[in-house]
Protein backbone atom coordinates (compact mmCIF):
# COMPACT_ATOMS: atom_id res chain seq x y z
CA UNK A 1 0.00 0.00 0.00
CA UNK A 2 1.40 3.64 -0.63
CA UNK A 3 1.15 6.33 1.42
CA UNK A 4 0.01 10.22 0.13
CA UNK A 5 3.65 10.66 1.07
CA UNK A 6 4.88 8.33 -1.27
CA UNK A 7 6.56 5.67 1.37
CA UNK A 8 5.43 1.76 0.46
CA UNK A 9 4.25 0.23 3.44
CA UNK A 10 3.32 -3.72 3.48
CA UNK A 11 0.12 -5.42 5.01
CA UNK A 12 -1.29 -8.97 6.43
CA UNK A 13 -4.40 -8.69 5.53
CA UNK A 14 -7.33 -11.33 6.47
CA UNK A 15 -11.06 -11.44 5.71
CA UNK A 16 -13.49 -13.39 6.59
CA UNK A 17 -17.28 -13.25 4.75
CA UNK A 18 -20.29 -14.08 5.45
CA UNK A 19 -22.89 -16.30 3.03
CA UNK A 20 -26.89 -16.26 2.76
CA UNK A 21 -28.70 -18.73 0.76
CA UNK A 22 -28.30 -22.46 0.14
CA UNK A 23 -24.54 -23.65 -1.11
CA UNK A 24 -25.92 -23.78 -4.60
CA UNK A 25 -26.81 -19.85 -4.48
CA UNK A 26 -25.77 -18.49 -2.01
CA UNK A 27 -24.96 -15.20 -2.63
CA UNK A 28 -22.25 -13.18 0.03
CA UNK A 29 -23.48 -9.83 2.68
CA UNK A 30 -21.19 -9.23 4.72
CA UNK A 31 -17.79 -9.51 5.20
CA UNK A 32 -14.93 -8.50 8.00
CA UNK A 33 -11.56 -7.73 7.64
CA UNK A 34 -8.24 -6.96 9.61
CA UNK A 35 -4.68 -5.80 8.53
CA UNK A 36 -1.63 -5.84 9.97
CA UNK A 37 0.92 -3.56 9.19
CA UNK A 38 4.26 -5.83 8.71
CA UNK A 39 6.43 -2.99 7.09
CA UNK A 40 9.70 -3.73 9.11
CA UNK A 41 9.71 -7.28 9.09
CA UNK A 42 9.09 -7.37 5.37
CA UNK A 43 11.93 -4.87 4.85
CA UNK A 44 14.26 -6.87 6.98
CA UNK A 45 13.46 -10.06 4.80
CA UNK A 46 14.00 -8.08 1.73
CA UNK A 47 16.72 -6.98 3.29
CA UNK A 48 18.02 -10.61 3.87
CA UNK A 49 16.93 -11.52 0.58
CA UNK A 50 19.24 -8.52 -0.88
CA UNK A 51 22.37 -9.66 1.02
CA UNK A 52 21.77 -13.27 0.54
CA UNK A 53 21.71 -12.57 -3.65
CA UNK A 54 24.68 -10.44 -3.54
CA UNK A 55 26.64 -12.48 -1.69
CA UNK A 56 26.00 -15.70 -4.57
CA UNK A 57 26.83 -12.99 -7.16
CA UNK A 58 30.11 -12.61 -5.64
CA UNK A 59 30.48 -16.19 -4.74
CA UNK A 60 33.67 -16.26 -7.23
CA UNK A 61 35.43 -13.90 -5.13
CA UNK A 62 34.47 -15.56 -1.84
CA UNK A 63 35.17 -18.96 -3.45
CA UNK A 64 37.91 -19.95 -0.96
CA UNK A 65 36.30 -18.99 2.04
CA UNK A 66 33.89 -20.98 4.60
CA UNK A 67 30.99 -18.94 4.95
CA UNK A 68 28.02 -20.05 6.51
CA UNK A 69 24.43 -17.56 7.06
CA UNK A 70 22.38 -19.15 9.72
CA UNK A 71 19.14 -17.94 10.57
CA UNK A 72 17.60 -17.09 14.19
CA UNK A 73 17.15 -20.68 14.98
CA UNK A 74 20.45 -21.91 13.37
CA UNK A 75 18.97 -23.39 10.03
CA UNK A 76 21.34 -22.82 7.20
CA UNK A 77 19.89 -20.13 4.39
CA UNK A 78 23.69 -20.03 2.38
CA UNK A 79 26.20 -21.89 2.05
CA UNK A 80 29.72 -21.05 0.01
CA UNK A 81 31.78 -23.22 -2.19
CA UNK A 82 34.30 -22.82 0.11
CA UNK A 83 32.23 -24.79 3.03
CA UNK A 84 31.07 -27.12 0.29
CA UNK A 85 34.67 -28.35 -0.33
CA UNK A 86 35.58 -28.08 3.30
CA UNK A 87 32.75 -30.30 4.66
CA UNK A 88 31.71 -32.41 1.70
CA UNK A 89 27.94 -31.21 1.17
CA UNK A 90 26.67 -29.27 -1.47
CA UNK A 91 24.54 -25.82 -0.85
CA UNK A 92 21.16 -27.81 -2.01
CA UNK A 93 21.78 -30.65 0.53
CA UNK A 94 22.42 -28.25 3.47
CA UNK A 95 19.98 -25.52 3.21
CA UNK A 96 17.39 -25.47 6.53
CA UNK A 97 19.85 -27.59 8.70
CA UNK A 98 20.70 -27.14 11.50
CA UNK A 99 24.56 -26.31 11.26
CA UNK A 100 25.49 -27.67 14.81
CA UNK A 101 23.26 -30.99 14.08
CA UNK A 102 24.30 -31.54 10.87
CA UNK A 103 28.80 -30.75 11.87
CA UNK A 104 28.57 -32.39 15.07
CA UNK A 105 29.61 -28.88 16.41
CA UNK A 106 32.26 -29.68 19.34
CA UNK A 107 32.28 -25.97 21.27
CA UNK A 108 34.87 -24.60 23.56
CA UNK A 109 32.43 -24.93 26.41
CA UNK A 110 28.87 -25.66 26.10
CA UNK A 111 26.61 -24.47 23.63
CA UNK A 112 24.56 -22.73 26.00
CA UNK A 113 27.49 -20.35 26.85
CA UNK A 114 28.16 -20.07 23.38
CA UNK A 115 25.18 -18.98 22.62
CA UNK A 116 24.75 -16.62 25.31
CA UNK A 117 28.20 -15.37 24.93
CA UNK A 118 26.53 -14.09 20.90
CA UNK A 119 24.13 -12.94 21.71
CA UNK A 120 24.88 -10.66 24.16
CA UNK A 121 27.93 -9.23 22.29
CA UNK A 122 26.73 -9.95 18.61
CA UNK A 123 30.28 -11.14 17.93
CA UNK A 124 32.05 -14.51 18.88
CA UNK A 125 35.35 -15.53 17.88
CA UNK A 126 36.97 -18.92 19.07
CA UNK A 127 37.62 -22.44 17.86
CA UNK A 128 35.28 -24.97 16.79
CA UNK A 129 35.98 -28.62 16.16
CA UNK A 130 33.43 -30.19 13.22
CA UNK A 131 33.11 -33.23 11.39
CA UNK A 132 32.50 -33.61 7.50
CA UNK A 133 30.42 -36.03 5.45
CA UNK A 134 33.60 -38.26 5.05
CA UNK A 135 33.90 -38.53 8.96
CA UNK A 136 36.91 -36.20 9.14
CA UNK A 137 37.70 -34.02 12.08
CA UNK A 138 38.45 -30.78 11.17
CA UNK A 139 39.67 -27.73 13.53
CA UNK A 140 38.31 -23.68 12.41
CA UNK A 141 39.37 -20.23 13.45
CA UNK A 142 35.57 -19.21 13.67
CA UNK A 143 34.26 -15.64 13.40
CA UNK A 144 30.75 -15.11 13.85
CA UNK A 145 28.41 -11.98 13.68
CA UNK A 146 25.12 -11.23 14.94
CA UNK A 147 23.16 -9.41 12.61
CA UNK A 148 19.70 -7.69 14.01
CA UNK A 149 16.69 -6.25 12.52
CA UNK A 150 15.57 -2.23 12.88
CA UNK A 151 13.71 -3.27 16.32
CA UNK A 152 16.63 -5.60 17.34
CA UNK A 153 15.82 -8.46 16.93
CA UNK A 154 18.33 -10.87 16.40
CA UNK A 155 17.39 -12.39 12.25
CA UNK A 156 20.68 -14.02 11.12
CA UNK A 157 24.23 -14.83 11.69
CA UNK A 158 27.17 -14.73 9.55
CA UNK A 159 29.70 -17.50 10.59
CA UNK A 160 32.85 -17.18 8.65
CA UNK A 161 35.75 -20.52 9.52
CA UNK A 162 39.37 -20.81 8.61
CA UNK A 163 40.71 -24.06 8.88
CA UNK A 164 43.55 -24.55 10.82
CA UNK A 165 43.71 -28.41 10.76
CA UNK A 166 46.59 -28.52 9.58
CA UNK A 167 47.86 -25.73 12.13
CA UNK A 168 46.33 -27.66 14.98
CA UNK A 169 48.51 -30.56 14.12
CA UNK A 170 51.43 -29.34 13.59
CA UNK A 171 51.28 -27.21 17.01
CA UNK A 172 50.54 -30.76 18.42
CA UNK A 173 53.74 -32.34 16.65
CA UNK A 174 55.54 -29.52 17.86
CA UNK A 175 54.45 -29.52 21.69
CA UNK A 176 55.42 -33.38 21.33
CA UNK A 177 58.58 -32.59 19.82
CA UNK A 178 59.73 -29.61 22.71
CA UNK A 179 58.54 -32.26 25.04
CA UNK A 180 60.70 -34.37 24.22
CA UNK A 181 63.55 -31.75 23.66
CA UNK A 182 62.97 -31.23 27.10
CA UNK A 183 63.47 -34.63 28.10
CA UNK A 184 66.85 -34.24 26.00
CA UNK A 185 67.44 -31.23 28.14
CA UNK A 186 66.89 -33.34 31.53
CA UNK A 187 69.39 -36.11 30.38
CA UNK A 188 72.17 -33.73 29.54
CA UNK A 189 71.95 -31.80 32.56
CA UNK A 190 71.69 -34.83 34.68
CA UNK A 191 72.63 -37.95 33.01
CA UNK A 192 75.62 -36.15 30.66
CA UNK A 193 76.82 -33.99 33.35
CA UNK A 194 77.30 -35.93 35.98
CA UNK A 195 80.16 -38.80 34.44
CA UNK A 196 81.92 -35.59 32.64
CA UNK A 197 82.42 -33.58 35.91
CA UNK A 198 83.71 -36.87 37.55
CA UNK A 199 85.97 -37.46 34.35
CA UNK A 200 87.12 -33.81 34.65
CA UNK A 201 87.58 -34.19 38.48
CA UNK A 202 89.58 -37.52 38.36
CA UNK A 203 92.10 -36.09 35.32
CA UNK A 204 92.26 -32.57 38.04
CA UNK A 205 93.08 -35.33 40.53
CA UNK A 206 96.09 -37.09 38.57
CA UNK A 207 97.69 -33.61 37.63
CA UNK A 208 97.69 -32.49 40.63
CA UNK A 209 98.91 -35.69 42.62
CA UNK A 210 101.22 -36.84 39.81
CA UNK A 211 102.14 -33.53 38.30
CA UNK A 212 106.19 -34.20 39.97
CA UNK A 213 106.30 -37.66 37.99
CA UNK A 214 105.27 -37.19 34.81
CA UNK A 215 107.20 -35.64 31.99
CA UNK A 216 106.78 -32.83 30.06
CA UNK A 217 104.12 -34.83 27.40
CA UNK A 218 102.47 -36.18 29.97
CA UNK A 219 101.53 -32.88 31.67
CA UNK A 220 100.86 -32.13 27.99
CA UNK A 221 97.88 -34.85 27.71
CA UNK A 222 96.42 -33.98 31.35
CA UNK A 223 96.39 -30.58 30.33
CA UNK A 224 94.92 -31.38 27.02
CA UNK A 225 92.07 -33.81 28.76
CA UNK A 226 90.80 -31.00 31.36
CA UNK A 227 90.46 -28.97 28.97
CA UNK A 228 88.64 -30.85 26.80
CA UNK A 229 86.27 -31.97 29.90
CA UNK A 230 85.62 -28.25 30.53
CA UNK A 231 85.09 -27.64 27.10
CA UNK A 232 82.69 -30.32 26.66
CA UNK A 233 80.72 -29.24 30.01
CA UNK A 234 80.49 -25.43 28.54
CA UNK A 235 78.89 -27.17 25.15
CA UNK A 236 76.45 -28.79 27.30
CA UNK A 237 75.82 -25.76 28.92
CA UNK A 238 75.34 -23.58 25.87
CA UNK A 239 72.81 -26.57 24.26
CA UNK A 240 70.72 -26.37 27.15
CA UNK A 241 70.32 -22.68 27.29
CA UNK A 242 69.55 -23.20 23.44
CA UNK A 243 67.28 -26.16 23.61
CA UNK A 244 65.13 -23.87 26.16
CA UNK A 245 64.87 -20.90 25.02
CA UNK A 246 61.11 -22.04 23.62
CA UNK A 247 60.28 -24.40 26.63
CA UNK A 248 61.55 -22.72 30.07
CA UNK A 249 61.02 -19.34 28.93
CA UNK A 250 59.01 -17.20 31.53
CA UNK A 251 55.79 -15.23 30.38
CA UNK A 252 56.97 -11.03 28.77
CA UNK A 253 56.79 -8.38 31.67
CA UNK A 254 57.81 -5.20 31.74
CA UNK A 255 61.73 -5.20 31.34
CA UNK A 256 64.03 -2.38 31.53
CA UNK A 257 66.48 -2.67 29.35
CA UNK A 258 68.74 -0.34 31.29
CA UNK A 259 68.34 -2.26 34.33
CA UNK A 260 69.38 -5.17 32.75
CA UNK A 261 72.34 -4.07 31.42
CA UNK A 262 73.69 -2.18 34.68
CA UNK A 263 73.42 -5.86 35.91
CA UNK A 264 75.15 -7.32 33.34
CA UNK A 265 78.14 -4.87 33.61
CA UNK A 266 78.84 -5.72 37.20
CA UNK A 267 78.94 -9.38 36.43
CA UNK A 268 81.23 -8.67 33.64
CA UNK A 269 83.50 -6.39 35.63
CA UNK A 270 86.58 -9.25 35.39
CA UNK A 271 86.35 -9.51 32.00
CA UNK A 272 85.84 -5.36 31.13
CA UNK A 273 88.85 -4.62 33.23
CA UNK A 274 91.50 -7.26 31.91
CA UNK A 275 90.17 -6.42 28.36
CA UNK A 276 90.37 -2.53 28.99
CA UNK A 277 87.14 -2.49 27.51
CA UNK A 278 84.98 0.53 27.60
CA UNK A 279 81.52 0.35 27.17
CA UNK A 280 78.46 3.49 27.10
CA UNK A 281 74.83 3.27 26.25
CA UNK A 282 72.51 6.22 25.79
CA UNK A 283 68.96 6.02 27.85
CA UNK A 284 67.60 2.11 27.32
CA UNK A 285 63.76 1.46 27.15
CA UNK A 286 61.60 -0.36 28.88
CA UNK A 287 60.13 -3.34 26.90
CA UNK A 288 57.92 -5.90 26.88
CA UNK A 289 60.63 -9.34 27.30
CA UNK A 290 61.88 -12.03 29.27
CA UNK A 291 64.14 -10.53 31.20
CA UNK A 292 66.79 -13.47 31.56
CA UNK A 293 66.58 -13.92 28.14
CA UNK A 294 67.23 -10.84 27.60
CA UNK A 295 70.43 -10.67 30.09
CA UNK A 296 71.81 -13.42 28.11
CA UNK A 297 71.10 -11.61 24.65
CA UNK A 298 72.90 -8.88 26.05
CA UNK A 299 75.24 -10.96 27.21
CA UNK A 300 76.07 -13.06 24.41
CA UNK A 301 76.54 -10.02 22.30
CA UNK A 302 78.88 -7.78 24.41
CA UNK A 303 80.50 -10.90 25.40
CA UNK A 304 81.33 -11.23 21.51
CA UNK A 305 82.44 -7.57 21.15
CA UNK A 306 84.80 -7.90 23.88
CA UNK A 307 85.81 -11.39 22.76
CA UNK A 308 86.67 -10.07 18.86
CA UNK A 309 88.44 -7.04 19.69
CA UNK A 310 91.62 -5.85 17.86
CA UNK A 311 94.41 -4.42 18.28
CA UNK A 312 92.85 -1.56 20.28
CA UNK A 313 91.30 -1.92 23.45
CA UNK A 314 87.33 -2.99 23.02
CA UNK A 315 84.88 0.24 22.27
CA UNK A 316 81.42 -0.89 22.72
CA UNK A 317 78.29 1.44 22.81
CA UNK A 318 74.26 0.38 22.68
CA UNK A 319 71.45 2.89 21.90
CA UNK A 320 67.89 1.98 20.81
CA UNK A 321 65.31 4.40 19.07
CA UNK A 322 62.11 3.70 18.64
CA UNK A 323 59.83 2.25 15.66
CA UNK A 324 56.54 1.78 15.19
CA UNK A 325 56.08 -1.65 15.80
CA UNK A 326 58.47 -1.30 18.77
CA UNK A 327 62.38 -0.90 19.51
CA UNK A 328 65.37 -1.24 17.43
CA UNK A 329 68.29 -1.91 19.37
CA UNK A 330 72.82 -1.62 17.77
CA UNK A 331 75.41 -3.41 19.87
CA UNK A 332 78.51 -1.35 18.26
CA UNK A 333 81.69 -2.20 18.16
CA UNK A 334 85.30 -1.20 16.88
CA UNK A 335 86.48 -5.18 17.16
CA UNK A 336 88.24 -7.30 14.09
CA UNK A 337 84.49 -7.00 11.96
CA UNK A 338 82.95 -9.55 9.64
CA UNK A 339 82.74 -10.18 6.00
CA UNK A 340 79.74 -9.75 4.45
CA UNK A 341 79.31 -13.49 3.11
CA UNK A 342 78.98 -15.09 6.55
CA UNK A 343 76.71 -12.27 7.48
CA UNK A 344 74.00 -15.31 7.79
CA UNK A 345 75.81 -17.85 8.96
CA UNK A 346 77.37 -16.44 12.12
CA UNK A 347 73.77 -16.77 13.42
CA UNK A 348 73.61 -20.74 12.64
CA UNK A 349 74.13 -23.45 15.55
CA UNK A 350 78.34 -24.43 15.73
CA UNK A 351 79.19 -22.04 12.56
CA UNK A 352 82.89 -20.73 13.59
CA UNK A 353 84.29 -18.03 11.48
CA UNK A 354 87.88 -18.76 13.67
CA UNK A 355 89.26 -21.88 15.50
CA UNK A 356 89.42 -22.45 18.87
CA UNK A 357 92.85 -21.55 19.35
CA UNK A 358 92.51 -18.11 17.95
CA UNK A 359 88.82 -17.65 19.84
CA UNK A 360 87.52 -20.48 22.35
CA UNK A 361 83.50 -20.59 22.51
CA UNK A 362 81.26 -23.41 21.33
CA UNK A 363 80.04 -21.00 18.17
CA UNK A 364 76.22 -21.50 20.27
CA UNK A 365 76.41 -17.92 21.54
CA UNK A 366 74.96 -16.14 18.24
CA UNK A 367 72.05 -18.64 17.41
CA UNK A 368 70.95 -18.49 21.35
CA UNK A 369 70.64 -14.68 20.49
CA UNK A 370 68.62 -15.17 17.21
CA UNK A 371 66.06 -17.53 18.57
CA UNK A 372 65.62 -15.51 22.19
CA UNK A 373 65.17 -12.16 19.73
CA UNK A 374 62.37 -14.38 17.43
CA UNK A 375 60.83 -15.89 20.27
CA UNK A 376 60.13 -12.13 21.26
CA UNK A 377 58.84 -11.43 17.36
CA UNK A 378 61.88 -10.16 16.42
CA UNK A 379 64.85 -10.17 14.09
CA UNK A 380 68.39 -10.43 14.61
CA UNK A 381 71.05 -8.89 12.06
CA UNK A 382 74.64 -7.45 11.17
CA UNK A 383 76.38 -4.56 9.45
CA UNK A 384 80.15 -5.02 9.22
CA UNK A 385 82.81 -4.61 7.28
CA UNK A 386 86.17 -6.51 7.81
CA UNK A 387 88.63 -4.06 10.56
CA UNK A 388 86.07 -1.58 10.80
CA UNK A 389 84.18 -3.46 13.42
CA UNK A 390 80.32 -4.37 13.40
CA UNK A 391 77.08 -2.73 14.73
CA UNK A 392 74.43 -5.95 15.71
CA UNK A 393 71.01 -4.82 15.77
CA UNK A 394 67.62 -6.16 16.68
CA UNK A 395 63.72 -5.75 17.37
CA UNK A 396 61.89 -5.70 20.55
CA UNK A 397 58.21 -5.20 21.44
CA UNK A 398 57.75 -2.06 23.28
CA UNK A 399 56.00 -2.09 26.51
CA UNK A 400 52.40 -1.82 26.66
Amino acid sequence: MTHPDGSVHWLAIQVQVYFEGERAARHSTVGFGTSQDITERKQAELELERQTEMLGEHAELLDLAHIVIRDRENRIIWWSKGAARLYGWAAEEVIGHVTHALLRTQFPESFDAYQTDLMTHDVWEDELAHITRAGARVVVASHQVLHRDQRGVPNRILEVNNDITTQKRIEEELRCSNAELEQFAYVASHDLQEPLRALAGMVQLLQQRYQDKLDALGQEFIKHAVEAALRMQTLINDLLAFSRVGTRGKPFAPTSVEKVLKALLLSLSVAIRESGAAITYDPLPTIMADELQIMQLLQNLIGNAIKFRGDQPPRIHLSAAQTPEGWQFAVRDNGIGIEAQYFERIFVVFQRLHTRREYPGTGIGLALCKKIVERHGGRIWVESQPKQGSTFYFTLPAAL
